[in-house]
């Protein structure tokens, strides 16, 4: 039969099941067979229970397997003595018991090799049991339920014997006939009982007829150079292994440490590792994220570029390079490009998505597209899934930008607004305000009068807004000669000044003993003034320019203009009025009155 025919009976004989009438246990027909051949029964016609070890004559019913009749004593004969006194008798007509007769079958090639290798066989017992009594031939007992372990090719061999002797039956298409009749026969050496020819140890006593070819090979062969090697290799790999288990075991509990985030006790916990494995690398990480949780990101980044690729390290150095574009600060949108991209690759970090589309809201507002940056900046202040400092930098943005909104559309109160934005605004916003910044500089310059500080800031933003026309406001009409200031309404002393200066104008300020501010005059070039003072002590200032650059009373002539203090000789500065009228002219040979030069402001 060909090798389909052959799986197919394999299949067959593992598939078809039956009970053992004996032990009540499951067996399968391959299983019976193949423990029959171990006890040395080589006939298919009947099987052995694996389990208890009784010998049955079997049929197989639609796949299924019938045990039909017990034949167990069949194979249990008796002793060699009670043989040959049976063979000396007269012969006599008996009784046919049913019982047949062992008879030997002739010898082919292949039985004669057999035999003969059985001659030359060893015995070499590994552990002989106590020696049992013999039952009786009519009470005759089952198999033993231990026998000889075959090796897996010794298996393998059977197996398909067991399948070839199976074809061969099913292609005859009649039944064997009687085990006890055709099995060749001989007698246990050692307990004299007759048994299976081909059986490897005697059901009775359990006497090995075969040498153990494990045990035949061990004796034949000394260990191999290799495997004695291989030995110590593995000894000393154990000797190393062994004293390393408790640090793999506390390496794990410092990455459990690490997994649940508490990063002191894992920095510990690595650090009592020393160079083992890659714990010098996880201290610095773990160092580096709680510097990181501080905001100490400057030595963070130190860290993480010490710790190289293990864990997220490389996600924060990106975050880190992010937050390093931030603060910078700049007004290209470039800038806030590459910090969102940075972000982006901040993978596992927290906020990292956040910061993201922050760095892109304020990229539009750097680059003027108010309506994206608005949107963004709102939605990234609703989430509030980034640092408080950059929320706050976002309103700044958005109160900035509603700000200067207003203003444009000529919102009264505006300008107050957008100079409260600006005067709390971080760096960003203030370098972005750019001109609206100095426009509402030199417009509170100009409400507190300092024109010609207000002039030169308008001039410098000359195209922005309304700051030529207020550049040009900042330049006053020059007074009349007479009083500009006065505080009181005393009249005690009259003191008239001339101005002999050549073509320039004047103005006087005149401060008493406690240095406030009692009068100004302004005299036009060769006029005269009257200041009416109480009496007292007072220092007099003078402020000297061409009339054609008047800022007013608080910047007078400008940094153009010359500034003096007076000084009456033997007096000092200040002057002792009493009651009268007095008069005072510069430029004036053999005078009384000397003057010294003072910076601009100071006067």
């Amino acid at each position: 039969m060909d090798e389909r025919n052959t799986i197919d009976i394999g299949n067959m004989l593992m598939n078809s099941e039956g009970v053992c009438p004996n032990c009540e246990k499951p067996t399968t027909i391959l299983e019976s067979l193949f423990s029959a051949r171990q006890a040395g029964i080589s006939d298919v016609s009947v099987c052995c229970c694996p389990q208890c070890h009784h010998v049955y004559r079997y049929e197989l019913n639609d796949g299924k397997l019938v045990f039909t009749e017990d034949v167990t004593a069949q194979f249990s004969s008796g002793s060699p003595e009670e043989r040959v006194r049976a063979d000396e008798a007269p012969e006599e007509k008996k009784e046919d018991t049913g019982e047949a007769k062992p008879k030997k079958k002739k010898a082919g090639k292949k039985k004669k090799a057999e035999e003969k290798a059985e001659e030359k066989t060893v015995e070499i017992p590994l552990e002989e049991p106590a020696p049992a009594e013999v039952p009786a031939a009519e009470e005759a007992s089952p198999l033993p339920p231990q026998m000889p372990l075959a090796s897996a090719g010794e298996e393998e061999e059977i197996v398909q014997e067991i399948i070839e002797e199976f074809k061969f039956s099913s292609s005859e298409g009649s039944g064997i006939e009687n085990p006890a009749a055709e099995e060749e026969m001989k007698f246990c050496p050692k307990c004299g009982k007759s048994i299976p020819a081909r059986a490897r140890f005697c059901p009775y006593c359990r006497k090995a007829l075969t040498e153990n070819r494990a045990l035949a090979n061990l004796k034949k062969y000394r260990v191999p150079a290799a495997i004695a090697l291989a030995v110590i290799a593995i000894i000393a790999a154990l000797v190393i292994y062994l004293p390393n288990a408790s640090k793999r075991k506390a390496y794990n509990t410092a990455l459990n440490h690490l997994k649940a985030g508490e990063y002191q006790q894992a920095v510990t916990a690595f650090s009592e590792l020393g160079d083992y494995q890659k714990a010098p690398a996880y201290v610095k990480y773990c160092q580096g994220v709680m510097k990181f949780n501080e905001g100490r990101f400057e030595d963070a980044g130190e860290l993480f570029r010490s710790a190289g690729s293990i864990e997220n390290s490389y996600n924060y150095l990106s975050y880190l390079s992010g937050i390093e574009k931030l603060a910078a600060r700049s007004v290209k949108s470039s800038e806030y490009t590459e910090a969102a991209d940075a972000f982006d690759k901040a993978k596992d970090i927290a906020d990292a998505a956040g910061m993201a589309a922050y760095s892109r809201a304020v990229g539009s507002f750097v680059s003027d597209n108010t309506a994206e940056a608005v949107s963004s900046l709102t939605a990234v202040v609703s989430e509030n899934s980034i640092a408080s400092d950059y929320i706050s930098q976002a309103r700044e943005i958005l109160s900035y930008i509603d700000a200067v909104s207003r203003l444009e559309s000529g919102e009264e109160n505006a300008l107050e607004d957008l100079a409260g934005v600006l005067s709390n605004c971080g760096e960003l916003v203030s370098r972005k305000s750019g001109d609206y910044g100095s426009y509402i500089e030199a417009m509170n310059y100009y409400k507190e009068k300092k024109f010609y500080t207000a002039m030169c800031i308008f001039n410098s933003i000359s195209d922005f807004r309304d700051s030529q026309k207020m550049a040009e406001s900042c330049l006053q009409s020059r007074p009349s000669s007479g009083i500009v200031y006065r505080s009181g309404s005393s009249k005690s002393v009259g003191l008239t000044i001339y101005d002999n200066s050549d073509g320039d104008d004047m103005f006087v300020k005149i401060y008493n003993s406690s240095d406030t501010l009692v009068e100004t005059l302004y005299i036009r070039d060769g006029s005269k003034a009257t200041a009416y003072l109480p009496a007292g002590s007072f220092r007099i200032a003078l402020a000297v320019g061409k009339g054609s650059e008047w800022y007013g009373p608080v910047e007078t002539f400008g940094p153009e203009g010359t500034y003096q203090r007076l000084l009456l000789t033997g007096s000092g500065e200040y002057y002792s009025f009493k009651s009268g009228k007095y008069t005072l002219k510069f430029n004036v040979s053999n005078g009384n009155v000397n003057h010294t030069y003072t910076d601009y402001g100071d006067v």
